[in-house]
């Protein structure tokens, strides 16, 4: 959310004073200002009991999400029909994280009451595998209701996230695809088939196929179905329909999805799918694929950020009983700076800090509102959310001249092109991902964290395996295990410090210097396009997303329009639909991938050595050729697929700026035939022929 900052000194210094603040939308009614704990001016005599209290929320909820899982696993043991779902709310987190406090609990009725008693059946034997001791906690009915809901997030948007890849993962798995296709091609290409009719085969016999059967399950489908047998043939659809019946199977019967759709129903009502969810990781065992932990836990040695309200300063942190009629500003005046910059009142002091901040001891997040409880801001301001217009012809023709292209990807981050480029004199601008590492230091701060960690809390952590595991009994020697070097790795994780002099703990100070580098790099990347293309520039971005990918950074879509609509930018969407398909000099779809290289990833090279370089593409048209610089031989048109994309979504821009649409090239639903696809040579259509007479 934050785009202006204003630093005084380094962090993590004394008298560090940073601040981040952020624009506002109309309607806007909450933001966060990031700083630091000198840079608010925490009272230095306060620091001690403050640390205290956030490693102390730090380990209950470390154990609460822990023992939830304890407490879920033994019940599906013991009750194949537990109903999961009723655990799933911020009340039940809340008294599994009071049961680990030693915390004067009033008298309960009717549904407290049967949850404390139902926690209390799995407590006693988790504190004794554990050696946990509940610590004193004298005020923590605030603290657990905080933490609560954290947990229930936790385990929301694991189940919106997850669910709908992880389903598509192990259809994909049991139904073979990528080897069964790479079978087909193998074999085509032996018996002298084109690629263009291999293509087409392997849609037919497995693609489609496929993903007629996704469509299939994805909806709510009866406890006896059975698959059409002429639809689907092949047995191994009737196998993979049979190992993921639990999954399907694991909804009330009268339970019905939105949409039709169980992708869709999963981000709406999530806690309705936490049982198929539990039931589609133990499928992942079956079918040997990497279990995935669908009881989401708190693996972070460093303690997280913890809110601190006003309620909570009052009792916990000065020690005082706490009435309604508090003034709750005067209270943060005894701990705080309210007139540093992070506290200051913005948009013209109608936000301002209320007595609510967010951290970790180290770093800290000041939380702004436009109106306080007594108000109703909550009531009063409904929340904006501006969607990004597609550009259209009265937008390209206001813009002539300032246009510029933007393919996302994922080691390009942001591939820019300006809209005078042409095929052989492009006006470019790359954002890498090896740029965005360096500048925000993510290798130097992984260096430091190895250098300063002892062999011992090295070996430690490696034994800590099976914190994913289903299977109870693993899982409880993961918690025994952890118990056991709890002593070793927390005190480093914690405690740790290179510069006694600040007294700043060394991993919390890296997480806070990661977040300030982090939004100076954003900056950077601003000023980088205004240099380039001028601070005038419209940005007209694809459309294209994809997937979060494991040790991958996410395509920047969302996040990247965002942060330039705050810097004030115009920003519109384009429809990128075969842009990395046609060649910009010949205007046919005629680009293709070629050339081999070595496997990048060393830990798949034994499996796959060689692999097809994905960026680089070349154009078959024969009429399509460009001369090398060095030996002046006519050779194939070469292309980078970013700069192909950019350029002929710049096409596009001029096609509607001249009023005739989009491209019959770009458009959906099919181009001309011509255009499809090049040419067929005389060799081509011989081998076709020869093919259909071995078939006939």
């Amino acid at each position: 959310m934050d785009s202006d900052r204003s630093l005084s000194s380094t962090p993590g210094t004394p008298g560090s004073n940073m601040s981040t603040s952020s624009s506002l939308t109309p309607g806007d009614r909450i933001i966060s200002v990031k700083s630091s704990i000198d840079g608010i001016g925490w009272d230095p005599e306060r620091r001690e009991r403050l640390e205290e209290y956030v490693v102390t929320v730090h380990n209950i909820t470390t154990h609460a999400y822990s023992l939830s899982k304890c407490i879920f696993l033994r019940a599906i043991q013991e009750d194949e029909n537990f109903d999961i779902r009723r655990c799933i709310n911020r009340d039940f987190f809340a008294e599994v994280w009071l049961k680990l406090t030693r915390y004067a609990r009033g008298r309960a009725g009717g549904r407290t009451a049967a949850t404390r008693a139902f926690i209390d059946t799995y407590l006693d034997d988790y504190l004794e595998v554990t050696g946990f001791v509940p610590p004193d906690f004298r005020y923590g009915q605030q603290a657990s209701l905080i933490e609560g809901a954290k947990i229930f997030t936790s385990y929301s948007n694991n189940v919106q996230m997850r669910l709908g890849s992880h389903l598509r993962q192990a259809v994909n798995h049991l139904l073979r695809i990528r080897q069964r296709k790479a079978e087909l091609i193998a074999y085509r290409r032996r018996e002298g088939l084109i690629d263009a009719l291999i293509k087409s085969e392997v849609y037919r016999e497995i693609t489609e196929p496929a993903t007629r059967f996704k469509e299939l399950i994805a909806r709510r489908l009866p406890q006896d179905f059975v698959l059409d047998g002429e639809q689907f043939g092949d047995p191994i659809y009737n196998n993979a329909l049979e190992t993921l019946r639990p999954v399907l199977t694991s909804y009330p019967v009268d339970y019905r999805f939105r949409g039709n759709s169980i992708y869709y129903d999963s981000k709406g009502r999530p806690v309705e799918h936490m049982r198929a969810f539990y039931e589609l990781a133990l499928s992942f065992i079956d079918i040997e694929l990497p279990v995935f932990n669908c009881f989401p836990l708190r693996r972070s040695w460093t303690p997280c950020y913890t809110t601190i309200d006003s309620k909570i300063l009052c009792q916990n942190i000065l020690g005082r009983r706490w009435t309604n009629r508090q003034d709750k500003i005067a209270l943060w005046r005894e701990v705080i700076n309210l007139n540093s910059d992070a506290l200051k009142h913005q948009e013209n002091g109608e936000l301002q800090f209320r007595g609510t901040i967010q951290t970790d001891g180290v770093g800290v997040t000041v939380i702004k509102k436009r109106m306080d409880r007594e108000s109703r801001y909550t009531a009063r301001f409904a929340v904006v959310v501006e969607s990004i217009q597609y550009i259209s012809q009265e937008i390209a023709q206001e813009t002539v001249g300032r246009c510029v292209t933007i393919d996302p990807g994922r080691r390009d981050l942001l591939f820019c092109v300006h809209e005078n480029s042409t095929a052989n004199n492009p006006n470019k601008f790359r954002f890498t991902k090896q740029y965005q590492d360096k500048f925000e230091k993510i290798k130097k701060y992984r260096r430091i964290r190895e250098a300063v960690k002892p062999a011992r809390v090295a070996a430690a952590e490696r034994l800590l395996v099976n914190y994913d595991s289903l299977n109870r009994d693993e899982f409880e020697q993961y918690l025994e295990n952890r118990s056991n070097m709890t002593g070793i790795i927390q005190n480093h994780y914690v405690n740790f410090r290179t510069n006694h002099r600040t007294a700043h703990p060394l991993h919390r100070k890296l997480r806070l210097s990661a977040y300030i580098r982090r939004q100076q790099g954003n900056e950077d990347l601003i000023s980088k396009l205004d240099e380039q293309f001028g601070v005038e520039a419209v940005y007209v971005m694809g459309n294209w997303s994809s997937p979060n990918t494991r040790f991958h950074e996410p395509v920047r879509g969302l996040g990247f329009r965002r942060l330039l609509q705050k810097a004030g930018k115009r920003v519109y969407l384009i429809d990128e639909f075969r842009t990395s398909q046609c060649c910009p000099a010949c205007e046919r779809r005629s680009l293709e991938t070629f050339r081999m290289v070595d496997n990048p990833r060393p830990h798949r090279r034994r499996a796959n050595p060689r692999v097809i370089r994905h960026g680089l593409l070349r154009c078959t048209n024969q009429n399509c050729r460009a001369m090398t610089n060095n030996t002046n031989r006519i050779v194939p048109r070469l292309w980078n697929r970013d700069m192909a994309a950019c350029l002929n979504m710049v096409d596009i821009v001029r096609s509607l700026r001249a009023g005739n649409g989009i491209p019959p090239r770009f458009r959906r639903g099919g181009a001309p035939q011509n255009q499809r696809r090049r040419a067929r040579t005389q060799n081509e259509q011989a081998n076709i022929r020869n093919v259909r007479q071995r078939r006939n």
